[in-house]
């Protein structure tokens, strides 16, 4: 391959690397400044490039001279677009407007050089050599060229430094590698490419030229765009160790491959491989990891970090401290003292975690630290960005994370270190083991606390029960007793042996520790420790104590006095037998009172109407009925306190109520109650008891009646329905509009005894729904405060009856009372 093949295939091959690199890092992203200015100076490398290929691939002299002096004029875009690339790292979030205004200078200068480069004081004409690069005819200012480069390249390196000095974090190491990409180029390209050919007249350097810049463009894009950045000097420190390497491996071969060929000249093993090679790839082998431990070590010397961050280290001194915090507050102190220290910084928070914030969120989910500068360099998004805004609100760098069972448990903050350093990721990877020792330290801390208040908690219980508690060992002996076992059984406290418990204690705890016996509310007489003469009825309760694994450990007693519930025992009896009589008489006395108003009525209409022979027969037959009723109504409760059930046959409910308005007509005349009723409900029959039922209907037209002031409304309709439970329905409803029932007062209206009229019983409604009960059927109230109220009862259609007797249907009419 002769020199101008070669520079063109350099060249072609640079071109296309030179644009992969603008393109990925545009891609990784794309939002930073810094990223869309270095796509910037790859297009100028890449315009110089091709016009370098198109140079070498001239064939004739005016041509190439052409295309030469193109790739210089385009060449001296390139420190331009290397100064962009600076201020877009130093600027953070400009503008590519601001950059060009901040370069206007050298745009200036570049539009002089112009000119220069087309004249022939920087080019005379070009020399053709077969098979060589051509040699072009320099002008008599031509060293200007370089000169110009030297001198922007110089203003630049000292830009640099001056810039390292000011700048931290990311920002430093951006510009570290910056400068090694500058004195790349000028060591490997432009000293090559124009001083030599000055020199020695000879321009077949040129074409390793494309090769240094491409060079230089990837040492600005690893340091710009890399997600996981390692400073200069350790990349360096990588290829000194590789090159070294290489060396000694290389040189240990060709000493072994030297010696042995000598000793056992051209001897053969297998076909062409001769002892001597093989020997010395035994000997590259065997001292290869020996070679490799020894070259760490060297380097980890000559390329020592006073700011490198040990997570051992840290973590004894953290250790050491945390032993004597005292609580949680405590050891998040301690923790952060020893954080400053390690990182190098002069803020160090630790805290609980719980305020839902992003950069908890992104803790809990990723589990890994954040450092806002590596969150800078990452493809853009909003939850990236808002993170990073988060960070910089507070002033913070660096967020680790300590996760626990149920998510995050605690966050670290940390601002920049005060070296100006970034944290590498090796540096984070330290840190963020060291914090999640510390978060072994917090979860034991956790557990010691929360063994300790589960104690103080077992202690207060103990010391708060009302039953005495007495554990004992194997031995006998008392471990513990609670403060009401002392007063139950005297002594002092733990160690006490068994012969200071009564006589029938020592016997249930022998059993219990030789037998395994577990006891069970066994009621026993105990003698007052303080007061022999005094008596207590105890129960006592033992049984063995036993480790998780089921090892005897000794026993347990709970003894609990039972004087007072005793005592109390008796009295209720006594007052339940006073009681009873008195509800008896009550009951009687309410349901005989109902027949009693309606004779009472027919009583007072006597003297007026004594002549009336049909009133005088009605009066008859209503005296005989109502007393029979009076001998139902008892015989019916005494049947509802033995619970006896009724017999039950075919009833028409309408009939029922019709009689039992007939009955109540004088009452609602004495309220001036207008009564509606409006019996739909066809068939109205049931299986039931007439009289029961009536009773029903009274009872709860009373309730109504006792609800309503004067000139009230009553209503008493029927209709048939349906319910989830019963099925087919009959149901009544009974509204009026009186003062009403509360919610409350609605859920116990139907327990015995509960009433809110004065002088009433309570057991008119609760017997009513007894009753109602007897036939299968419901009993529920509506009501609102003020409005009024609505009983509604429900019965399930038999349809065996239901042909057993005609319908009867009342239509709605007005009841004249």
């Amino acid at each position: 391959m002769t020199p101008l093949t070669a520079a063109l295939l350099i060249a072609l091959v640079s071109l296309g690397l030179n644009l992969v690199l603008g393109v990925l890092v545009l891609w990784a992203n794309p939002h930073r400044l810094a990223n869309r200015q270095y796509l910037v100076l790859t297009l100028f490398g890449s315009l110089w490039l091709g016009a370098l290929v198109a140079s070498f691939a001239s064939k004739e002299p005016a041509t190439f001279l052409a295309w030469v002096r193109t790739a210089s004029i385009i060449g001296c875009l390139v420190p331009i677009g290397f100064r962009m690339v600076r201020l877009a790292v130093l600027s953070g979030e400009s503008s590519h407007w601001t950059l060009l205004k901040q370069c206007r200078w050298q745009f200036l200068a570049y539009l002089f050089l112009i000119p220069f480069c087309i004249s022939p004081l920087y080019m005379e004409g070009v020399r053709f050599f077969p098979g060589r690069i051509p040699e072009p005819s320099e002008g008599a200012l031509v060293f200007l060229f370089p000169l110009w480069f030297l001198i922007i390249t110089g203003n630049e390196v000292y830009q640099l430094i001056r810039g390292l000095r000011e700048a931290r974090g990311l920002r430093q190491l951006e510009l570290q590698f910056l400068l090694a990409s500058i004195g790349i180029l000028v060591v490997l390209g432009i000293l090559p490419s124009m001083v030599i050919p000055l020199v020695a007249e000879d321009s077949q350097a040129v074409m390793f030229a494309p090769l240094w810049v491409l060079l230089m463009d990837a040492v600005i894009a690893y340091g710009i765009a890399t997600k996981q950045i390692m400073e200069v000097r350790s990349v360096v420190r990588r290829l000194v160790s590789g090159l070294a390497l290489a060396c000694y491996l290389s040189s240990c071969y060709a000493l072994t491959y030297w010696v042995a060929s000598h000793l056992l000249g051209g001897a053969t093993f297998f076909h062409d491989i001769t002892w001597a090679s093989l020997l010395a790839t035994l000997v590259v082998v065997l001292t290869m990891g020996s070679a490799q431990h020894r070259l760490k070590i060297f380097l980890s010397r000559a390329f020592a970090r006073e700011d490198r961050i040990d997570s051992l280290a840290g973590w004894r001194r953290a250790a050491a401290v945390t032993r004597v915090a005292k609580d949680r507050g405590e050891l998040f102190q301690a923790f952060e003292t020893i954080l400053r220290e390690v990182a190098g910084t002069d803020r160090a928070v630790v805290m609980e975690a719980g305020d839902s914030s992003l950069i908890e969120t992104r803790l809990q989910r990723d589990r890994a630290p954040l450092s806002s500068h590596h969150l800078s360099r990452r493809r853009g998004g909003e939850e990236n960005d808002a993170i990073m805004r988060e960070l910089a609100t507070n002033g913070w760098e660096v967020a680790l994370g300590i996760p626990g069972k149920e998510g995050l448990r605690v966050v670290v903050y940390l601002a920049e270190r005060l070296s100006g350093r970034l944290y590498s990721e090796s540096d984070l990877a330290a840190l963020d083991d060291l914090v999640r020792r510390f978060g072994n330290v917090l979860e034991n801390a956790s557990l010691s606390t929360e063994v300790a208040n589960r104690e103080i908690v077992y202690q207060t219980l103990l010391d708060n029960l009302v039953s005495g508690v007495v554990a004992f060992d194997m031995q006998g002996r008392i471990t513990h007793r609670n403060p009401e076992a002392i007063r139950l059984l005297g002594g002092e406290g733990e160690g006490e042996g068994v012969d200071t418990l009564p006589e029938a204690f020592r016997a249930l705890l022998g059993d219990i520790l030789e037998k395994g016996r577990e006891a069970r509310n066994e009621e026993w007489e105990l003698l007052d420790p303080d007061d022999p003469e005094i008596s207590r009825s105890v129960r006592v309760g033992g049984a063995p104590l036993r480790d998780q694994e089921g090892v005897h450990l000794g026993a347990l007693i709970v003894i609990h006095d039972i004087s007072e519930e005793r005592r109390l025992e008796k009295h209720v009896r006594q007052s339940d037998r006073l009681a009873t009589i008195g509800k008896v008489s009550a009951s009687v006395a309410h349901e005989i009172k109902n027949p009693l108003v309606a004779i009472r009525a027919f009583a007072q209409l006597l003297p007026e109407r004594i002549q009336d022979k049909e009133f005088l027969s009605t009066f008859s037959n209503l005296l005989d009925g109502e007393v029979e009723r009076i001998n139902r109504s008892i015989g019916g409760l005494l049947s509802y306190a033995r619970h006896e059930q009724t017999t039950l046959g075919p009833i028409s409910l309408h009939e029922g109520i019709e009689e039992s308005v007939r009955l109540l007509a004088a009452e609602f005349r004495k309220k001036r109650l207008e009564v509606d009723l409006d019996l739909r409900a066809s068939p109205d029959h049931i299986m039931g008891h007439a009289g029961q039922w009536k009773q029903i209907v009274v009872n709860l037209l009373l309730n109504a009646n006792d609800a309503m002031d004067e000139n009230g409304h009553l209503k008493i309709s029927t209709c048939v329905g349906s319910d989830a439970e019963l099925g087919d329905v009959i149901e009544v409803q009974i509204q009026d509009d009186g003062k009403g029932m509360t919610a409350s007062q609605i859920r116990k209206v139907l327990v015995p005894f509960y009433t809110t009229k004065p002088g009433g019983t309570g057991l008119g409604l609760s017997l009513t729904a007894n009753l109602v009960s007897q036939h299968h059927g419901t009993l529920q109230f509506e009501s609102t405060p003020n409005q009024g109220t609505t009983a509604i009862v429900r019965f399930p259609i038999r349809q065996s009856t239901a042909s057993e007797t005609p319908p009867r249907q009342v239509e709605t009419s007005r009841a004249g009372l």
